[in-house]
């Protein structure tokens, strides 16, 4: 039996894939908009995914871009009315595994849907992880196994949220320490798409006094990581709690690098929301003690940009 999601806006279609599908034990789940597709898709992990072309909100190719983009590994049919050589080699770069034109024959399809999933069964065990000892990290994030464990080495948890948390961890090529951030399995829908606006938002924005984020990706198992600078320093809060008040001068060469970074991210649009002493971060380093990073951007809000909102009107974010 397998996990399968069929994404048609053609009731049709998918009641009949569905019971088709259904009677062979397979495990189905309908969506009839490419956006309720898309959801499904971030929310849950399947085994194979049937995915129609055209749909008004989204289109099939739209949604295979943005999920193999973002890592998606889940073999995906598409069952289209585009029959053209062109159409085929379109659908087929964009991301699909495998392409069957309307109108189709659901004997086809089932059988489609079998030599795929005897593909995935045949594919090679998941790359072991790096280091050694790291096991009991690695279960903290539900990360065993991941190609992400398999690319990074992860050394130690350096932070646990609500929503999400972050591993100190090893570039093996480079030998460079970042910092891993992975969301929590119970996060809910807007953390979600919060920690997915962060990611989005913090790459657009190059500046020194602003954290940076190396890369941005989803797991095997359905949990968005960021990779960003691993930052050895100390918050601005933590600092004024150990030595009271800062002097005059001390305070305006922070203040001023705080602004420097804020100045970039307003030219772009984007505004933080949440600024307070624990989101700056404190460095030291060789030619200057005191050197500013602005962090966590994860209710940040990007001016003028269709998205959709995830504050209700009159509601608090951030911190009072």
């Amino acid at each position: 039996m397998a996990k399968i999601l069929v994404v048609d806006d053609d009731p049709q279609v998918t009641e009949t894939i569905e019971d088709r599908l259904t009677f062979e034990e397979h495990a189905v789940t309908v969506a009839n908009s490419g956006m309720a597709g898309w959801e499904h898709l971030q929310k849950d992990q399947y085994d194979l995914v049937v995915l129609d072309w055209d749909m008004p909100d989204i289109t099939g190719i739209d949604i295979l871009r943005k999920f193999r983009a973002s890592g998606g590994t889940t073999p995906v049919i598409m069952l289209t009315g585009h029959s053209s050589i062109d159409d085929k080699e379109h659908g087929l770069d964009s991301g699909a595994d495998d392409y069957l034109t309307k109108p189709f024959s659901m004997k086809e399809l089932s059988a489609r849907i079998r030599a795929n999933l005897r593909f995935i069964t045949r594919v090679a065990a998941p790359p072991p992880a790096l280091g050694q000892g790291n096991e009991e990290v690695l279960k903290r994030g539900d990360l065993v196994g991941t190609r992400l464990a398999a690319n990074y080495e992860f050394l130690d948890v350096i932070g646990e949220g609500a929503t999400s948390i972050v591993f100190k961890a090893r570039h093996p090529r480079l030998n460079k320490i970042v910092a891993v951030k992975v969301l929590s399995p119970s996060a809910s829908e807007i953390a979600y798409a919060r920690f997915e606006r962060e990611a989005q938002i913090v790459s657009q924005i190059n500046h020194y006094n602003v954290i940076t984020v190396f890369d941005y990706g989803v797991t095997e198992r359905n949990r968005p990581y960021m990779v960003m600078e691993y930052l050895e320093g100390e918050s601005l809060h933590k600092k004024i709690g150990q030595e009271g008040p800062l002097p005059l001068i001390a305070s305006s060469a922070i203040m001023i690098q705080i602004c420097r970074g804020l100045q970039e991210a307003h030219e772009k649009g984007i505004i933080h929301r949440d600024l307070k002493p624990e989101n700056i971060v404190l460095q030291g380093r060789s030619d200057r003690a005191d050197w500013v990073k602005v962090v966590d951007f994860g209710i940040a809000n990007l001016l003028g940009a269709d998205q959709p909102r995830l504050t209700d009107s009159g509601s608090v974010v951030g911190t009072l």
